[in-house]
Formats: structure tokens, sequence, C-alpha cells
């Protein structure tokens, strides 16, 4: 955390959480927008009878996801129906669905990470402005990346649980769906005690690492 955020403990911890939370608000609007978009492209109706197809932050904001994000790192927002029948092909046009508003995270992940490597932004100084820009470009950066990783997991109401929907039989994909509950509650207990938690930071660490390396200070 820059200095410049480091004043009273009771601001401080005001200013990190709402900083946080936007970056959070940010992360899941255009993951939930890009994939409303992308299934109405395709031919998918009901993200455009759901009035989903709108970068309008209370239309994809969901309190659970958001409250895990806020205070575990990981998260979701409102989660978009859509219709495969809609597709042509109903593999191929679920498949894409679902990986783009990953791609779309990762994206702005790489974007803000790199826009927070300008030496204009990073500050020494207390209560510098600059500071605070730094701060607020690199909790874009994380809360992005994180959406992206934590949605590779197969679990609802996560993207790659509809991918392996599609690509189990027809039997298998079934049963799946019936203990979907119980996945996810898993997976929130496992956040909470932090394995998942800590194996998922794991990863974006390793990211971040990576693009530091590619993308020097300017």
């Amino acid at each position: 955390m820059p200095e410049s955020i480091q004043g009273g403990i009771d601001t401080q911890i005001i200013i990190v959480y709402l900083i946080e939370a936007i970056a959070i608000i940010f992360a899941t609007t255009v993951h939930e927008f890009t994939k409303a978009l992308v299934s109405y492209r395709l031919g998918d109706e009901l993200p455009k009878k759901d009035g989903k197809i709108t970068l309008n932050p209370i239309k994809h904001f969901e309190p659970v996801g958001f409250l895990l994000m806020l205070f575990l790192g990981y998260g979701w927002g409102a989660p978009v129906r859509t219709s495969a029948l809609y597709y042509k092909d109903r593999k191929k046009g679920t498949i894409i669905t679902y990986t783009v508003p990953i791609i779309v995270n990762l994206l702005f992940g790489v974007i803000f990470f790199a826009a927070s490597k300008f030496r204009v932004f990073i500050s020494l100084e207390a209560f510098d402005p600059s500071g605070y820009v730094w701060f607020i470009l690199w909790q874009f950066s994380v809360f992005n990346l994180k959406l992206a990783v934590f949605n590779l997991i197969p679990v609802y109401p996560l993207c790659a649980n509809k991918i392996l929907g599609v690509l189990l039989d027809s039997n298998k994909s079934i049963v799946y769906s019936q203990y979907e509950k119980i996945f996810q509650l898993v997976m929130i207990m496992l956040l909470i005690f932090p394995i998942l938690r800590t194996a998922l930071d794991y990863i974006v660490t390793f990211i971040m690492t990576g693009l530091g390396m590619i993308l020097p200070g300017v």
C-alpha cells in the first residue's frame, strides 16, 4: 500500500475498502456484460429480455458474491441467464459465451497492471494523489485477474461450470448439475479456511510476477 494512503487507521481502512469495492464492481460488471453481449450476438434473446446488455452495475450486482470478493478476494456478479437453445452450435456457442468474459477480465488485468507501472503514478510522498492513482490501478488489475482465474473453477455460478456442462455427456452433465449447490458450498468453505484462496492467490501472484518481468516500469 502506498504511503499516500497511510493516514489514520480508520481512514485508511475506509479508503482501501472503497477502492476495492469499486474495482470489484467494475470487474464483475464487465464480466457479466460481456457474457450477456456475446450470448446475444450468438442469437440468444434471453440476456436482452433480462436487461443484462448494459454496463449499469446495479444490473450485475450480487450481494453474496460481492461480499465474498471484498472480504475473501474471490466472488462473482449476478449470473446472466443464457440459453444454448438459441445457438447454431450449442457446444461451441456455450464455450465462446463463457470463455470470452474470462479473456476480457484477463485483458483488463494486464491493461491496469501496465498502467500502474508508469512511474508518474508511483509516489513515496505522503498524501500525494499519484499514490492513490497507483493503488487504484493496482487493485483494478488484481481483481480483474482474480475474477478471471476464479472463473476457471467448474462450480456454479462460475464460467467453467457451464463449459464443463457441455463437454460432459448428457447423463454426466445432469448428475453434475444436481450437486452444484453442494459443490458451491464446499468451494465457499475452502475459500474461508483458506485452502482454495491460497492456491488461487499463488496463481494470481505468478501471473502478476510474469507481467512484472514483461512490462518494466516506464
